[in-house]
């Protein structure tokens, strides 16, 4: 495993020599006019298209970029305000599937720290800029299916690559019963996303909202109320989306 500062034009000499590639949060929008944003969000745009073998992984900013890199989706602030806290992110039937077997039930309880939601015509433009050939060899339709939501984000994160498996598993027979390879799923599954912090523990919550709140992002209410939901007993789910992170990385169950 090694990191790289993409700010600074840090990339791998070749980035075939990973199985993987995991964007992380940042403070800045995706829609900032830095080149680091745009060089990033054509390197991602073109490891999906020409690099099959590698999986890619986007946290937070990384899930928004990816969102609009390679799905082309805007990246917008959200008219609801901050999401700062953890909060439940409600699992639909693909989040269900794609969570089986780690304890999470209907939801996870997550940590999050963002303003912004995945749309930015700025971006998408000169995006759209690159040079057709470099998209020859396409490998995927890119058609992310969500997997869960909260009442502030309706995206709260997507996976790409097994589309078939998860709409026959989600579909089922018609007698309640799907019989499918888990290990194919997380085989197959390319790309995976998540608006919340599966890294970010209490204490580090704590001293991010307050950074939040020394800079002005929200009010002292808004922080107290996020500092009220941060100081529950009720336990993370950081472990259960671990799991399936390492599930999709290793395509097994």
């Amino acid at each position: 495993m090694d990191a790289y500062a993409v700010r600074e034009g840090q990339y791998p000499v070749n980035v075939d020599d990973y199985n993987a590639v995991l964007l992380s949060g940042s403070g800045n929008s995706v829609y900032d006019e830095e080149d680091w944003i745009i060089n990033l969000g054509i390197y991602v745009q073109d490891i999906a298209a020409n690099h099959p073998l590698i999986k890619l992984f986007g946290i937070c900013f990384g899930h928004q970029l990816i969102s609009h890199a390679v799905y082309g989706q805007p990246v917008v602030p959200n008219p609801k305000g901050w999401e700062l806290g953890p909060f439940h992110v409600a699992l639909n039937a693909v989040g269900k599937v794609l969570f089986q077997g780690t304890d999470s039930g209907d939801s996870l309880f997550m940590e999050e720290v963002h303003h912004d939601i995945a749309f930015s015509s700025g971006l998408s433009a000169r995006l759209r800029d690159i040079p057709k050939s470099r998209n020859k060899g396409r490998t995927l339709q890119y058609k992310p299916l969500l997997w869960g939501h909260t009442n502030l984000t309706p995206d709260q994160g997507s996976v790409c690559g097994a589309q078939q498996v998860f709409q026959e598993i989600t579909a089922g027979d018609g007698s309640g019963r799907v019989t499918y390879e888990a290990a194919d799923l997380y085989a197959k599954t390319r790309i995976y996303t998540s608006q919340s912090h599966p890294e970010v523990t209490k204490a580090m919550e704590d001293e991010l909202i307050q950074e939040c709140q020394d800079s002005g992002g929200v009010s002292v209410a808004e922080a107290d109320l996020a500092r009220a939901r941060n100081s529950t007993d009720e336990p993370l789910d950081s472990n259960q989306m671990g799991t399936v992170i390492w599930r999709i990385l290793l395509g097994q169950k």
